[in-house]
């Protein structure tokens, strides 16, 4: 197993199976204080404001601190929303069981199914976001976990789009995210996900590649745009641009039991990751990410989330509101 240093994590590789420690993993309070704030931190919140705006903010001004406060206020909303279900997502009891306990599923008085879903659900998205730019070096198509929120998408929709901008690589990136209480569960729900996964992708490649309604990253569209126009779907697309490899990226942040080695821990992750079943899709070459990251405790990680969003808010908005800028922030 490969150990490497990422910024404040240890990344433990085997084969294509990736697990990030953060800093401090086995004392919890410390564990939290730091992960939380590196979450949330100006430089990370700023880049995912590059990413939307496919802009370089090379300089702090009051532009960019209401970027950051927008992209903040994103995580604060906790209105629950009820979000339905198809029946095909619940054909399986083992599942049925899982969104019971992930994502509280309820039944309402007309006999339809629905999980009630907050926005601090989307973090997981959000670091998913992260790694696969600062980590992978991989870009960005258009950020996903804004789009989360539309009633008619399934809960196992497409999470991240990205694509490899080397000149020499032709690789679309359709990654799946989850955030779990156990590991396990998310593997069951991750490999319930990719079912389908081949009809998402088309359907992906309709509603947002060929849409007028999504901003596009602008070295994607001038990569691909002409392409995309004169593709009816998918498969035609691939190819037209002579398309060598999807990546499927799996991403679980999730709790776990408390063991004293971490080798331990970091062995047992590696091994669960094996029960992702991956396999060819659209006929194209397919390559999977496994990606682990342990965040202890949930529940504890979510309100302590929460907590710290509240107070970078709170002190974006006093930056912007009387002119605090700090140049060149790192």
């Amino acid at each position: 197993m490969q150990e490497t240093d990422f910024e404040d994590f240890k990344v433990y590789k085997k084969e294509n199976k990736y697990c990030f420690i953060y800093l401090n993993f086995q004392d919890e309070n410390k564990f939290l204080e730091g992960f939380v704030s590196y979450i949330f931190n100006e430089k990370n919140l700023l880049l995912y404001s590059e990413m939307s705006a496919s802009t370089n903010f090379e300089n702090l001004g009051k532009k960019e601190y209401t970027k950051l406060f927008k992209n903040i206020s994103w995580f604060l909303n906790q209105d629950l929303q009820q979000i339905p279900l198809k029946s095909e997502d619940l054909d399986d009891k083992e599942i049925e069981k899982t969104l019971i306990v992930e994502y509280d599923l309820q039944k309402s008085n007309d006999d339809k199914y629905f999980i009630n879903q907050n926005k601090i659900g989307m973090l997981g998205e959000y670091i998913f976001h992260l790694f696969m730019t600062k980590y992978f070096q991989y870009k960005i198509i258009t950020p996903k976990f804004k789009l989360t929120t539309n009633r008619n998408m399934s809960v196992y929709g497409i999470d991240l789009l990205f694509y490899n901008d080397n000149d020499n690589e032709n690789e679309i990136i359709f990654g799946e995210s989850k955030l779990t209480e156990r590991l396990t569960d998310g593997i069951k729900l991750v490999n319930k996900s990719l079912e389908k996964y081949e009809e998402k992708i088309k359907e992906e490649y309709l509603s947002v590649l060929r849409s007028d309604n999504f901003k596009l990253s602008n070295s994607f569209v001038d990569k691909y745009k002409n392409d995309i126009d004169n593709c009816k779907d998918f498969s035609e697309f691939v190819k037209k641009t002579k398309i060598e490899n999807i990546m499927i990226p799996i991403f679980i942040a999730h709790g776990n039991k408390e063991k004293e080695n971490i080798n331990d821990i970091i062995e047992d992750i590696i091994k669960k990751l094996n029960n992702i079943k991956s396999k060819k899709m659209l006929d194209v070459e397919t390559k999977y990410l496994f990606i682990s990251l342990p965040i202890k405790n949930k529940k504890k990680f979510i309100e302590y989330a929460i907590k710290i969003a509240k107070k970078e808010m709170w002190w974006i908005w006093i930056k912007t509101k009387f002119n605090i800028i700090e140049m060149n922030a790192s």
